[in-house]
């Protein structure tokens, strides 16, 4: 909030937000829209009718496809664990309600813990992981956001469980390549968020230019 206030005095052109929270931003989104900056969304948008162009991913869809690959991988019957990302914010909570719709199809997979937490930060996963294999010996897999699927590959690699325990991830990151290259993460589902940015950034361009307005 503060840095969109820092921008408004600066009287920028327009405004592109990458928002956590929906719902955190909509007051200042509807400040900057009255002192006539048009606002523009990537990602997430907030809950505010004051928009002039979003650019999007389903972070629902992401999460059930994700959800659904795990859950088919492993025959439709085990244990596995949800490590969901930072609580609160907008696209991990759409992801979770994504996997977890995926997860009504399957009744013999059973949810035997969900993690709020850091997901880029590969550490929290890699104890968060040891902490649930602990609890959970026989656990047959993990669905994980972001980066802290690292941690958990790691896990399974030092406990060699790589082959036994499915590991699905939702927004890999580019370090997460060579994980999925010798196999240690299974799975990844995301979106196009640079072609997204480009997107977002041309139609900022041409709106200011004159060239057209995105439909509502």
């Amino acid at each position: 909030v503060s840095q969109i206030e820092n921008l408004i005095n600066k009287k920028v052109d327009a405004l592109i937000m990458a928002p956590i929270s929906a719902e955190g931003i909509a007051a200042i989104v509807n400040e900057a829209v009255k002192k006539k900056i048009p606002v523009y969304f990537l990602g997430e948008a907030a809950h505010t009718k004051n928009l002039t162009g979003y650019a999007s991913e389903n972070d629902y869809d992401l999460g059930f496809r994700g959800m659904d690959w795990l859950c088919r991988n492993i025959k439709g019957r085990g244990k596995i664990a949800i490590l969901a990302g930072p609580a609160g914010n907008t696209y991990t909570e759409s992801i979770n309600k994504g996997a977890r719709a995926a997860l009504k199809n399957y009744p013999d997979v059973k949810l035997v813990d969900e993690k709020w937490g850091d997901s880029e930060d590969p550490a929290v996963g890699q104890e968060l992981a040891e902490n649930l294999l602990n609890a959970t010996p026989d656990l047959n897999g993990f669905f994980v956001v972001e980066a802290q699927v690292h941690g958990v590959a790691n896990t399974l690699k030092e406990r060699k469980l790589t082959d036994k325990v499915a590991l699905a991830t939702v927004y890999p990151f580019q370090e997460t390549i060579p994980y999925i290259q010798d196999g240690s993460v299974d799975y990844g589902v995301t979106g196009y968020s640079l072609t997204n940015a480009r997107i977002i950034l041309n139609t900022v361009i041409r709106n200011l230019n004159g060239e057209f307005e995105v439909p509502r």
